[in-house]
Parts: structure tokens; C-alpha cells; sequence
């Protein structure tokens, strides 16, 4: 699937979001221990900030692999696994030193 018209990159969009939606129901479930947290979008079972990951992924590596469907489930998450890996270090860095990386001034 090409992502040239405007339905399908719609469509995908959606998908990605409501996968986004599935992964984080039970990552809530397991960090809040009080049960089912709906982690959507208002009243919908999006996260649209999968959406729009998923979409700029598709975007960079469609070149790459003719299948989207092989994109999806094998590009995501080599980028996404670095992206963590950074944020998870700069946060034990800041929990060590007990530092703020940016300090606002007024």
C-alpha cells in the first residue's frame, strides 16, 4: 500500500492511533494497579500521537520496503526501542543528580 491519497494515509493514521490506544490500556493497568484507565482521546480509544508517529515512520522508511504492513511491524520498533532508551537515561541521570535539565527563569 502507497501512501498517496489522502484515505489511506487517513486510514493508517487511525490504525496506528488505536494500536497506540491497545499498548497503553495495559501499560496503565500496570502502573496504576486501580484497574482499567482510558488512556484515549476525550471519549475514543485513539492516542493520536501514535497516529502521527506512525505515519512520519511510515513516511521515512516506505522507501525502503515495498510492504507497508512489514514496515509497520518491523520499523517501529528500532526506532521507537532508541527514542525510550535516551528519555529512560536522561531521566535516571536527572534522578541521580537530582537536577533539572531546563530551569525556567522569570
Amino acid at each position: 500500500m502507497k501512501l498517496k491519497r489522502l484515505r489511506d494515509i487517513f486510514l493508517m493514521f487511525m490504525a496506528c492511533a488505536f494500536l497506540g490506544w491497545i499498548y497503553e490500556v495495559p501499560v496503565g493497568l500496570l502502573e496504576t494497579h486501580v484497574g482499567y484507565v482510558n488512556r484515549g482521546f476525550l471519549f475514543s480509544p485513539y492516542l493520536p500521537i501514535y497516529g502521527f508517529g506512525g505515519i512520519i515512520l511510515i513516511a521515512l522508511l516506505i522507501h525502503f520496503v515495498a510492504d507497508t504492513l512489514i514496515v509497520i511491524l518491523n520499523g517501529f520498533h528500532v526506532p521507537l526501542i532508541y527514542v525510550e532508551l535516551i528519555f529512560g537515561v536522561v531521566s535516571i541521570i536527572v534522578a541521580l543528580f537530582s537536577r533539572k535539565i531546563y530551569v525556567e527563569e522569570s
